[in-house]
């Protein structure tokens, strides 16, 4: 491969971009490839200053070190840009896959672009199809596992704090228990962590940089870079290595045509108090002078107006007297679906972004009102600018999106406070519950600046930020948020993945701090639920978790507030509103719910009961598991996180708004159930009910020789029960798919309905073969409508196991065809070792990966489990040389694989990999000239996530008259059939610790993921054929 230089990024750039790097983003790209030098601690640039491309100059740095032994490799392999804030996070996305996209054969025109898709490509290992992968990690999207699936590729992670940082934390939200030491092991190591806004996440900081600190505590360090930048204006003061070291060097970018327009900019503000308001009173006159002085800033070149409140009630009166004007409202008490819908619209109508608005003088006329939300949110470039005052660094914020892109008009702005908040008051007391002490003072530093020289601009500003003293400074800001002090024994407890202690530290307090706001509450709505007959109740739950709750469409509110409302009269409204109309970040008020039998019906959701008999103590406590609400005395049981699901239309009247919930009937963005389960999960789900068939399309003409999905479908939702037309599939087959298809040409006319269309497409092509269709269609609740569901969820690349890592031993070993034990053991060496030498690791371990390969399933050779592998019968006995790994025998089901494994007489509960370390352990002959036994006897145990620290108890009494014999490493392997394993005494957990002092906690899972999916690697490519239903 032919060196890449410094010199050629500004080449990759435009040839990807169409336009030249920023000064400061080519004297970035020289820094990070000096040798001496490398990243920085922080970036310190100010908005609007492009900082997403740092993404291109790590993805170049990288190509241009790939030739580089692994030992002396600086660049990571991985990159996370991380941002405590959803939209954000999409827009980094949208960067990086157009990076991906370019860096695709078919779209290779530049010879640049092709040597750096080369040099990616030959490090991501012949199991990656692409020279690089774009991963979004947030909630309300479908989380993608098999992003963890090659731990050589290079990839780009765009995330919220909560998603990267779980995953440091081996507590990573959305993953499978299996998957937390992978994960932990991927991201914390050979792995660079951009922070965008680092001042908004400063939690989350202070951990990182102690997991960076402990890191470094591993007696044998392992070959895997491991940084962290800090993007922001203001980075903490320990944040010394700074980019650019001094104010001179930013020289080149002010005088760049387009960032140069950007940071001279002139954005004067004038002050306003909006007088009459005070404490607990405040919100209809400070809406009306918001308005007001909004439409006087909207004239001439000033179209697009943003009202930017504290307050979600605020924003709302703000929005209702403008009703009759062009208006949109985005606060953070709207679910996630609405808010990104919303923006989505008002960008496709206002031309709202930065670069759309250079194209557009003549967008608008529209007010955009928000809150805090759009501080740090979307792309928004505003002509004018109306904000309640808040603390310095927030109204920066908020002035970054006015005149955002430095276009030639005469943007202008003014700060509103209220009249009873523009001094300090003597106590703590009536502080603003957001902003404190540093409101009041912000607004008094304000006022100490001449009128006239009042501006927000980014370099006007700036002598008026240099002429402050620290300690002023720091009145100005909001006190920080810190996370507690990480200390060795929690990380010890977090790393303990099977079995989780009983006791371990909260990973939010690491990643946001202690809150001081009210415990919240998610609502979603789900309008084909109904109060359930008496002892029908479990399958209320059954029929829920067909169609379970995702974070898009979840509305998140204050306990109290949700309490008070479930507690007043439904023509109480008023009262509810007023109050809602207080302050919903501050601590939980007293409330002392009345006593009342009014009936209730809703849902607390906490997932599917629990079958398993000794989880049915847990299953019974309201504490642990879902319950129905059915009267006021029962509130008392909520606690933070839990989600409640409503089921009438009033109760969104109230909570969405009537243009969300739909004025006198639900509207068709209210139960986003099905939506949300192909979107969020990737599993195509419909629920018919007449309810929410009401709102899919309907055909635009009749015909008359062709019957269409309405007239179709009326005969099965009116039946009592369907199990009568479902006793001959293969009528009952061509019935569902001719209402597919009917259902799918009219959803093509629909543009709301692309996912109907996709959803309906998936489950006409599954359905096709009757065992499938007899697996998707339920009907829990009777007559209640029935719902056809996907036996599996829809990947966009590999399609492997819908999860990456098994946990059982059934699904571990389900091939599309049958596979020898010493084939898949070989296999499985080769890769293991493959992977250990391409990240440079010691030859020493490279020969345990191989060995550890070759014994890894020999538990497999129990007679017992072969015989479940072909559904044989107790006392079958292959021969030696023909056992097997895996087979296309196993059910697809869990049930049908549970009767397969009494049958053949496998322990309940049974692991492969216990036997497989016994049978390794009791062979002397093994470890001559072997240096790693503890780590070889570690990956075999914990090959599938268990054994950290603790072995699974099996309850296998006929194993000990059973003798396993088996060959691997041309030795003969003999134990019976019991592990015993699971005793204190097996040198289990003892293993866990010594290799975990020794490579340090993320070190050891950095190892064992390695080596896990080189086998997952191996089982996907046996996976050629698709699996029978």
């Amino acid at each position: 491969m032919s060196a890449l230089t410094t010199d050629q990024f500004s080449d990759f750039f435009h040839a990807v971009h169409g336009v030249e790097p920023f000064p400061w983003q080519e004297r970035l790209m020289q820094r990070v490839l000096d040798a001496g030098k490398g990243w920085p601690q922080a970036i310190t640039l100010p908005t609007a200053s492009g900082k997403t491309a740092c993404i291109d100059i790590a993805l170049f740095a990288l190509a241009a070190q790939a030739d580089l032994p692994p030992g002396q490799r600086t660049a990571p392999r991985r990159i996370a840009f991380v941002v405590d804030r959803r939209i954000i996070v999409d827009e980094a996305s949208a960067r990086a896959e157009k990076i991906t996209a370019a860096l695709k054969p078919g779209a290779r025109d530049s010879a640049i672009v092709e040597a750096v898709a080369c040099r990616l490509r030959a490090l991501a290992g012949d199991f990656a199809e692409d020279p690089l992968r774009v991963v979004t990690l947030r909630g309300g999207v479908f989380r993608d596992q098999t992003w963890s699936n090659n731990p050589l590729q290079p990839l780009v992670l765009c995330s919220t704090v909560d998603q990267l940082g779980s995953r440091l934390l081996f507590r990573g939200y959305g993953a499978s228990p299996g998957a937390l030491p992978i994960q932990a092991g991927l991201v914390g190591n050979d792995m660079l962590i951009l922070l965008d806004e680092a001042h908004i996440a400063e939690p989350f900081l202070q951990t990182a940089n102690a997991i960076a600190h402990y890191r470094r505590y591993a007696q044998d360090a392992l070959p895997a870079p491991f940084r962290f930048v800090v993007m922001s204006a203001t980075p903490p003061e320990a944040c010394t290595d700074r980019f650019p070291a001094t104010d001179e060097e930013l020289i080149p970018d002010r005088q760049h045509p387009t960032l140069g327009k950007r940071w001279s900019a002139s954005k004067p503000a004038s002050l306003v108090i909006a007088e009459g308001t005070k404490q607990g009173d405040f919100v209809e006159k400070l809406a009306v002078k918001l308005v007001s002085e909004a439409k006087t800033l909207q004239k001439e070149d000033r179209r697009v107006i943003a009202i930017l409140v504290n307050r979600v009630a605020t924003a709302q009166r703000v929005a209702e007297l403008l009703k009759d004007k062009p208006h949109v409202l985005l606060t953070g008490r709207m679910r996630p679906y609405d808010r990104d819908r919303i923006v989505a619209k008002a960008e496709s109508t206002f031309h709202l972004s930065t670069g759309a608005a250079a194209k557009n003088p003549e967008r608008g006329p529209v007010f955009v009102v928000a809150t805090q939300c759009l501080e740090v949110g979307a792309d928004m470039d505003f002509d004018g600018l109306v904000t309640e005052c808040a603390s310095l660094g927030s109204l920066r914020q908020r002035f970054g999106r006015l005149n955002r892109g430095g276009r030639p008009i005469q943007a202008l702005a003014t700060i509103v406070i209220r009249a009873d908040q523009n001094t300090a008051p003597a106590d703590d007391k009536n502080l603003d519950p957001v902003y404190a002490r540093a409101l009041p003072e912000t607004w008094t530093w304000l006022n100490t600046i001449p009128a006239d020289q009042l501006d927000f601009g980014i370099n006007a500003l700036q002598p008026q930020l240099a002429a402050l003293e620290p300690s002023e400074a720091a009145k100005l800001r909001l006190e920080p948020r810190d996370a507690p002090a990480m200390l060795p024994a929690h990380i010890e407890a977090w790393s303990q993945t099977s079995p989780k202690p009983h006791c371990e530290p909260e990973p939010s307090l690491f990643l946001h701090g202690k809150s001081t706001n009210a415990p919240e509450i998610s609502l979603c709505w789900r309008l084909n639920l109904a109060p359930p007959s008496q002892g029908n109740e479990e399958a209320l739950f059954d029929h829920i978790a067909l169609c379970p709750p995702a974070a898009a469409e979840c509305l998140s509110v204050p306990r109290w507030a949700l309490l008070q409302w479930f507690a007043t009269t439904k023509d109480d409204q008023a009262a509810k509103a007023l109050s809602l109309d207080s302050d919903d970040t501050s601590k939980e008020p007293d409330l002392k719910l009345p006593e009342s039998d009014k009936p209730l019906f809703a849902v607390c959701w906490r997932g599917p009961l629990r079958s398993n008999p000794k989880h049915k103590k847990q299953a019974d406590d309201n504490e642990a598991s879902s319950f129905i609400i059915t009267n006021i005395r029962q509130l008392d049981g909520l606690k933070q996180g839990d989600t409640i699901i409503l089921s009438d239309h009033s109760s969104a009247l109230f909570w969405l708004r009537e243009d969300i919930a739909g004025k006198d009937i639900p509207s068709i963005h209210l139960d986003l159930g099905d939506y949300v389960q192909h979107s969020a999960r990737a599993r195509p789900t419909l629920r018919f009910h007449k309810n929410l068939t009401a709102h899919w399309p309907k055909p635009s003409t009749a015909k008359d020789d062709e019957p269409q999905w309405p007239e179709l479908l009326q005969p099965w939702l009116e039946a009592n029960s369907i199990e009568p037309m479902l006793e001959d599939l293969a009528p009952a087959k061509a019935h569902f798919q001719a209402i597919l298809k009917s259902l799918q040409e009219c959803a093509k006319q629909s543009p709301e309905h692309q996912w109907l269309l996709k959803a309906c497409a998936a489950l006409h092509d599954e359905i096709d073969n009757q065992r499938r269709l007899e697996r998707a269609i339920h009907q829990p609740l009777s007559p209640a409508g029935f719902i056809l569901r996907s036996t599996r969820r829809y990947r966009l690349s590999l399609d492997v196991e819908d999860d990456p890592t098994p946990d059982d031993s059934f699904s571990s070993s389900r091939s599309a065809q049958a596979v020898l034990l010493e084939t898949h053991s070989k296999d499985v060496a080769k890769r293991a070792s493959q992977h250990a030498k391409a990240v440079g690791l010691p030859e020493t371990i490279v020969r345990a990966f191989h060995l550890a390969g070759l014994l890894h399933d020999t538990g497999k050779a129990d007679p017992r489990f072969q015989s479940m592998l072909i559904a044989g019968s107790p006392g079958f006995a292959p021969a030696i040389d023909q056992l097997l790994a895996k087979s296309a025998r196993l059910p697809a089901t869990r049930r049908q694989a549970e009767e397969q494994r009494k049958a053949a007489g496998y322990p309940a509960g049974g692991r492969h990999e216990l036997l497989s370390t016994r049978l390794a352990e009791c062979s002397p002959a093994l470890w001559q000239d072997i240096e790693e036994q503890d780590l070889i006897l570690h990956l075999i145990a914990s090959h599938h996530g268990y054994c950290r620290p603790f072995a699974p108890v099996i309850n296998d009494p006929h194993g000990l008259n059973l003798t396993v014999t088996c060959k691997a490493a041309q030795q003969s392997l003999t134990h019976v059939a019991v592990s015993g394993l699971e005793r204190l005494d097996s040198a289990i957990s003892e293993r866990f610790w010594r290799l975990q002092n020794r490579f340090g906690p993320w070190g050891l899972a950095w190892l064992e993921a390695l080596f896990r999916l080189a086998d997952q690697q191996v089982s996907a490519i046996e996976q050629t054929i698709t699996q029978p239903a």
